[in-house]
C-alpha cells in the first residue's frame, strides 16, 4: 500500500528538470537493446504524478502511463528521443547516479544518438 500521490503544485518549472532526474535516478532504468537502440523508463506508483511530470519535459509529445501490477511506467525508446531526455535532465547538472549516466555519454559519444 503506498501513500497519497505527490500534490501536482509542488513541480515547480523551473526545478522539473531536477526532479525527473531525481525520480530516474530512484525509479528509473536507462538500457542499450541488442540493435544498439536506447530504452529510457520511469516507474512510479501513480499514473497521473508520472503522466503530469513528463508532460512538463520540453522534448517529448507523449506521456502516457503504462500500467504494471503495483505500478506505472512511461518508456522511451530509440537514439532520437532518449538522448534528448538525457540531455535535457542532465543539463547543467552537479549531482546524478554515475552508472545511469554513463549509459547514455558511452552511447552519445559513440555517435549514435545523431545529436
Amino acid at each position: 500500500q503506498h501513500g497519497d500521490a505527490w500534490p501536482l503544485t509542488v513541480f515547480d518549472d523551473e526545478q522539473i528538470r531536477y526532479i525527473i532526474r531525481g525520480y530516474f535516478d530512484g525509479d528509473g532504468s536507462i538500457s542499450l537493446k541488442s540493435r544498439g537502440d536506447l530504452q529510457w523508463y520511469l516507474c512510479g506508483p501513480y499514473k497521473e504524478t508520472l503522466e503530469y511530470m513528463m508532460s512538463r519535459c520540453p522534448v517529448i509529445d507523449r506521456y502516457n502511463a503504462i500500467g504494471l501490477p503495483m505500478a506505472y511506467r512511461v518508456q522511451y525508446g530509440g537514439n532520437l528521443i532518449v538522448p534528448k531526455i538525457c540531455e535535457w535532465i542532465y543539463k547543467d547538472a552537479t549531482v546524478w547516479l554515475e552508472r545511469k549516466r554513463n549509459i547514455y555519454q558511452a552511447h552519445n559519444t559513440q555517435g549514435k544518438s545523431g545529436i
